[in-house]
């Protein structure tokens, strides 16, 4: 509890610190959200097609 303690105490004491690390984590979080779309979407191009194996 009292490492939670300090660690709340650390953030607050040094607030442009906090934000900056807020922000990039929300930045990578962000392109990892639209990197695993566009994969998904990469990957399920071809699922209405109806004979996918002799398209080329």
């Amino acid at each position: 509890m009292e490492t939670i303690i300090y660690a709340w105490h650390f953030l607050v004491r040094l607030k442009s610190y906090t934000i900056i690390n807020l922000i990039g984590l929300s930045l990578s979080l962000a392109c990892c959200i639209i990197l695993l779309r566009y994969i998904n979407s990469e990957l399920s191009v071809d699922s209405n097609c109806v004979d996918r194996n002799s398209v080329y």
